[in-house]
């Protein structure tokens, strides 16, 4: 059995969904020859781990965030310089291979792989600050140096690496994840009733908008789309979930919110925020459509989430969306409010239960065949990175 290290520090808690779905994935092949690791630090909250298969649990001084390990390893590894005592902390824990962490030199009987969800920052640079993109290229080489095999999203991911770091691209692999449900699906009215009292939605059908509030998701296009709607009884109800701080521009969801009330749709773009996971899923499968107008993506997990319930999905017309290509999808310009309103309006009009009710059994269908492509790939990375001669 291959024993795989994966350390969930702070970059975990804003990928957990994505760890949890590749976990997931792992624990149902049929005949795995993997064994996932997760390394934690001493004070790791385990109640994070909830939805997650039974996988074991390291916690140790390494992983806790400003340890005098935690720093020397760090400053070791911003120098590209090997560090002997962790290495021997992953020999003593019978580690063969580190993944999706910041990588460790690799040698001739150890490997790692590192994980670069996308290349946004070259992609959008007006979005970053200048330190922040010098820090990124720097990471994201380092990162590219020292591991055995560079895990991507996307074939689009790939194709920005090519650009961004030629010499890297024969050591890529694309792993396109797969969103697997936390929780039995219900569609059952009770669950929706409870939500829309909770957050006092009322009984109107609704548009869902799952992303967090940073700018290059490009919230400011769905306003525009419902002043598309001049009138106000016909104009449609987006209901939005997520972080509303963009550490990158801080004033973003401010200007936002004075945009929804400038131009009258505040009754129409809803707001709730960071909610409880259990309460985004419901809203998702009641909605008439998931809506993604981002401008940039490395794999889109609310567009994945939509995809393994059969919802439509209506999505800005990007490389990587394309690619991910959910079942009745439709796509509209990043900048185009009226193709955004259209296409609402074209899939309010067609929305029909029976309809709704054969996606969900198509995706159902083929969601056991994806995990265990998702899962199969993966480990065929593992064993491909340990097969490789150093």
């Amino acid at each position: 059995m291959i024993r795989v290290g994966f350390v969930l520090g702070a970059s975990f808690l804003g990928s957990i969904n994505y760890y949890r779905n590749l976990l997931t994935a792992i624990s149902q092949l049929p005949d795995p020859e993997i064994q996932p690791i997760l390394f934690v630090g001493e004070a790791f909250d385990e109640s994070q781990l909830t939805g997650f298969p039974n996988i074991d649990v390291h916690k140790s001084r390494w992983f806790d965030r400003l340890s005098p390990r935690w720093i020397a390893h760090k400053s070791l590894l911003s120098l590209g310089s090997p560090d002997p005592l962790f290495s021997r902390f992953l020999r003593q824990e019978r580690i063969n291979i580190l993944s999706h962490g910041d990588p460790v030199r690799a040698t001739k009987d150890f490997a790692s792989l590192c994980w670069i969800p996308d290349f946004q920052h070259t992609k959008l640079p007006e979005f970053f600050g200048r330190s922040e993109i010098r820090y990124r290229d720097r990471k994201f080489r380092q990162q590219c140096r020292l591991a055995t095999r560079v895990i991507l999203s996307s074939f689009d991911a790939q194709s920005d690496l090519r650009a961004f770091c030629s010499e890297c691209v024969e050591k890529s692999r694309v792993l396109r994840f797969v969103a697997i449900p936390s929780r039995p699906v219900s569609f059952d009215e009770a669950s929706i009733a409870r939500v829309r009292e909770k957050y006092h939605l009322g009984d109107e059908p609704y548009f869902f908008l799952p992303n967090q509030f940073w700018a290059h998701k490009n919230h400011t296009l769905v306003v525009r789309a419902l002043q598309q709607f001049t009138d106000a009884k016909k104009r449609p109800l987006v209901v939005a979930t997520g972080d509303t701080t963009d550490y990158r521009n801080r004033n973003y969801f401010e200007n936002l919110m004075k945009m929804v009330e400038s131009v009258g749709v505040s009754d129409s773009f809803r707001v709730l925020g960071r909610i409880a996971y259990d309460d985004v899923a419901t809203l998702m499968e009641h909605c008439i459509a998931v809506i993604n107008p981002s401008r940039s993506e490395g794999w889109s997990t609310s567009v994945e989430e939509a995809k393994s319930l059969g919802k439509r999905v209506l999505l800005s017309d990007i490389a990587v969306h394309r690619e991910q290509n959910p079942q009745d999808g439709l796509f509209f310009d990043v900048d185009d409010a009226d193709g955004l309103a259209t296409v609402m309006n074209t899939t309010a009009e067609e929305w029909n239960p029976n309809t709704e009710q054969k996606r969900h059994r198509l995706a159902t269908a083929q969601l056991p065949t994806r995990i265990r492509d998702f899962g199969f790939t993966y480990q065929e990375i593992v064993r491909e990175a340990l097969n490789k001669d150093h």
